[in-house]
């Protein structure tokens, strides 16, 4: 795959420009700069995917919107589509997105899917922090021995991963260029592009389900790493 590098902040992401790209769009923080790079530094059409669970839209439409919005007014780039995956009693694993992405690739509608997947922070920092989602190590590839994203570890490992951004792609297709980068590194990104009093309000990070929007319980296990990189919530 030809990219284009560029730095920002202490990491190096790779822009595509010879042809549509994907990007997943969670809603938060990690997503929405991702988004924002490829809009204002040469990707020529983007796909923007949205997966919304129909038991949890209250929760990520909002933020998903105004991140779309606020990137585009910052940029200037207009050549992007929105698709919505919709995930039906939050049945979607992790695993059958990359899947669809695969096909997306396949029957050319992308050329490569960016991911915001990024590292934990280092253990001694989590350590009294609350339980992580279930759902983090229940939504799995069918062999057990993998992580949702396709690659071996234990919780103690995923700090730092020490691999390759693009050796997590399934058949080269899904770049995940955060992959060894924690929060604090994605926040360094928003500091560097002065993006911190604009962009990053409007993403969530919260897993509080009786919050609705860019509302931020404090108390999560997300709220807690959103906290420890920026210094704040909103």
């Amino acid at each position: 795959m030809d990219l284009n590098y560029y730095t920002f902040g202490n990491t190096s992401i790779g822009i595509y420009t010879k042809g549509p790209v994907g990007v997943f769009l969670s809603g938060g923080a990690d997503s929405a700069i991702l988004l924002y790079i490829l809009m204002k530094f040469g990707a020529n059409k983007i796909i923007i995917y949205n997966l919304l669970h129909d038991r949890r839209e209250h929760l990520w439409k909002e933020p998903m919107q105004k991140t779309v919005e606020i990137c585009r007014q910052l940029t200037g780039f207009k050549n992007y589509d929105v698709k919505v995956i919709q995930s039906i009693n939050g049945s979607m694993r992790i695993y059958e997105i990359n899947q669809y992405f695969q096909q997306q690739v396949k029957e050319g509608i992308v050329d490569i899917v960016y991911t915001g997947i990024s590292a934990f922070p280092p253990n001694d920092v989590i350590v009294n922090w609350p339980t992580l989602p279930k759902w983090l190590y229940e939504s799995r590839k069918p062999n057990q021995d993998k992580s949702p994203w396709g690659m071996e570890f234990s919780q103690s490992e995923m700090h730092k991963r020490n691999v390759s951004p693009l050796a997590l792609t399934w058949d080269k297709t899904i770049y995940n260029p955060f992959i060894n980068k924690d929060k604090k590194d994605i926040a360094s990104i928003y500091f560097d592009q002065n993006l911190v009093e604009t962009l990053f309000p409007v993403t969530r990070s919260c897993e509080n389900d009786s919050l609705s929007g860019i509302q931020h319980c404090g108390n999560c296990w997300w709220c807690k790493e959103r906290e420890w990189a920026f210094g704040r919530l909103s």
